[in-house]
């Protein structure tokens, strides 16, 4: 009997592990990908090549919405005051590792770069009221992380 628990409890370290679809997490989920993605997020980190960057933006109260049917808006304030509001479609990749976004234009976001297009987004992590992901644009690397809005 002693046996056999210990193969069980081996087995579960070792599944366990493989069961983590995203590079940060979550490690199990009972909700599917598609019912944590749809919501509507809020802007609460950036990151530029790994290092944050979240003061140096130019834009401010940036927001995307992810819905079932597969639309998806997105907002912001630019630094003269305009607010920008822009719409398209979404939908995941065939793993489900990638938003794939369309139908909007580029961002400025801080005057370190240019503009930049997130039309390949790759999920980091993808929990109940978290969304981190990132893309690369003109040679650099740009991480999102949205907590629930």
């Amino acid at each position: 009997m002693k046996k056999v628990a210990i193969l069980v409890l081996m087995a579960i370290v070792v599944i366990i592990p493989g069961c983590k679809k995203y590079e940060d997490g979550p490690m199990l989920s009972f909700r599917s990908k598609m019912h944590r993605v749809v919501n509507s997020w809020r802007l609460d980190a950036y990151y530029l090549n790994g290092v944050e960057a979240t003061s140096s933006l130019i834009i401010t109260g940036y927001t995307e919405d992810y819905t079932k049917a597969g639309s998806y808006s997105r907002s912001y304030t630019k630094e003269n005051g305009d607010l920008v509001s822009e719409t398209g479609s979404w939908e995941f990749d065939d793993k489900k590792d990638n938003l794939l976004v369309n139908g909007v234009g580029s961002i400025e976001l801080s005057n370190q770069n240019s503009t930049v297009t997130n039309t390949r987004c790759t999920i980091l992590r993808l929990k109940e009221k978290e969304l981190w992901y990132e893309f690369e644009n003109g040679g650099d690397k740009h991480e999102f992380h949205f907590v629930e809005k």
